[in-house]
């Protein structure tokens, strides 16, 4: 199976240490017994949202106009998380 160049992407951005800092950051606030103020949530919200938009790609959707992301499965270009739906 040929991989696209949209997978070797998703695997170079998936590897960074990134996001293994977001990981622990989410799970730091999480684990905190003090309620989550809204500040601090979107602070995390923010925080996914940094280090999501490389995955995101500039078109959007073909079936629901949800965005688009780097495909996981190397034989698809890309992958609407809002349909369940890869595309070549």
């Amino acid at each position: 199976m040929k991989h696209t160049k949209e997978f070797q992407a998703y695997c170079d951005l998936l590897t960074e240490d990134s996001a293994v800092g977001l990981l622990l950051r989410i799970r730091e606030r999480l684990s905190d017994p003090s309620p989550l103020s809204a500040a601090a949530a979107k602070e995390l919200a923010a925080d996914i949202d940094e280090y999501v938009q490389p995955f995101r790609m500039d078109t959007p959707c073909p079936r629901c106009g949800a965005p688009l992301y780097l495909s996981d499965l190397p034989q698809y270009r890309s992958v609407c998380y809002a349909c369940d739906e890869n595309f070549y």
